[in-house]
């Protein structure tokens, strides 16, 4: 599994599937399953402007007219409040990687850029801590399991514990003999002897 390290409050964006594009000076030609995680610097500037942005109606409505008023909009005003950081919060699909420019007035500045868009973006339900690291990088297999095991949330991975535990307590244990066991030599070893 490719990992690639986003910075708050993008990653949450992404994850929340209110940004469909991740805007990238280079290129790449991977395409399939990308987890977004988040990084551990936040964009401050961004921070602010989608701060004001959730508490004036008029903006939001311009800006985010997919977002559902309620549940959707308290998430993003807690992500902002409190930026998930170090963690990957989603898997999605990279479908397409292509040149664009980005011009954000309100951040002031433009850049010729690669939109990497993103098709069937899931938010863990389990957060992964880890790591991040600059361009592309692959997750370990270790990390890649921890990545979809968040994907099916605590509920599920509780009654995998469970199923596991009673396996576990089926097993039946190899009867002891009882009284001092007895030994003979075959050439140099010692082998015990059957009752």
């Amino acid at each position: 599994m490719k990992i690639v390290t986003v910075r708050p409050p993008w990653s949450d964006l992404l994850a929340m599937r209110i940004k469909k594009a991740e805007f990238r000076s280079w290129k790449t030609k991977y395409r399939g399953r990308l987890a977004i995680h988040a990084g551990m610097n936040v964009d401050v500037a961004a921070r602010e402007h989608f701060w004001r942005v959730v508490n004036d109606p008029m903006l939001l409505a311009r800006e985010f007219p997919r977002i559902v008023l309620g549940e959707d909009l308290e998430r993003l005003k807690g992500y902002l409040a409190h930026p998930r950081k170090g963690i990957v919060v989603a898997v999605g699909r990279l479908a397409a990687c292509e040149k664009s420019e980005y011009w954000y007035e309100e951040l002031g500045f433009s850049s010729e850029s690669w939109a990497w868009i993103f098709e069937d973006m899931m938010e863990l339900k389990r957060e992964v801590r880890m790591s991040g690291r600059q361009g592309l990088f692959t997750a370990s297999p270790q990390d890649a399991e921890r990545i979809r095991a968040g994907l099916h949330g605590p509920s599920e991975m509780k009654v995998k514990l469970e199923h596991t535990t009673l396996q576990l307590t089926r097993t039946k244990k190899k009867a002891k003999p009882k009284g001092p066991r007895t030994y003979e030599h075959v050439g140099t070893f010692k082998v015990p002897v059957e009752d």
